[in-house]
């Protein structure tokens, strides 16, 4: 129980920290938008903080970036850690994705089937709220329909 506790209280102080490093990195993109390594640190971040598509958009951004410069040193590896963060971010949304889709399919089935309503009939297929004698599909018109015969 004291353990528990412990992790409680380091909850908040994890998650400042790791706001606290989003915002350094957002500051060291502000200043040097070519900066893969601050977009990758910055959807580190994210990841753990659990903004996982603002991760996901960030790891795109760091991947444009090595593609687009050919001075990169050890371009490759880089490359690498890049897109291992973003698979892991990948994962852990489709991972979200179906946790959402089980709760939703087990909410429904606790609710059971809903009421059974008959479908409703549209006015304009019941023929109500039509002038006398005017047929389906007839377009209205200020004229009395013609004699019949």
């Amino acid at each position: 129980q004291q353990q528990r506790q412990q992790q409680q209280r380091q909850q908040p102080e994890k998650q400042s920290i790791l706001e606290a490093a989003e915002s350094e990195a957002f500051a060291a993109i502000w200043e040097d938008q070519s900066s893969f390594k601050a977009y990758y640190r910055r959807a580190s971040c994210r990841q753990l903080l659990g903004r996982l598509e603002q991760g996901l958009e960030d790891c795109s951004q760091a991947l444009h970036i090595l593609a687009a410069s050919s001075k990169a040193n050890g371009s490759a590896a880089a490359e690498d850690e890049v897109r291992l963060l973003q698979r892991a971010i990948q994962q852990q949304l489709q991972e979200q994705q179906a946790r959402r889709q089980q709760h939703r399919q087990q909410q429904q089935s606790s609710l059971g089937p809903g009421p059974a309503f008959p479908a409703a009939v549209p006015a304009a297929a019941s023929g109500k709220g039509r002038p006398a004698g005017q047929q389906h599909g007839a377009a209205a018109s200020s004229e009395p329909p013609a004699p019949k015969g």
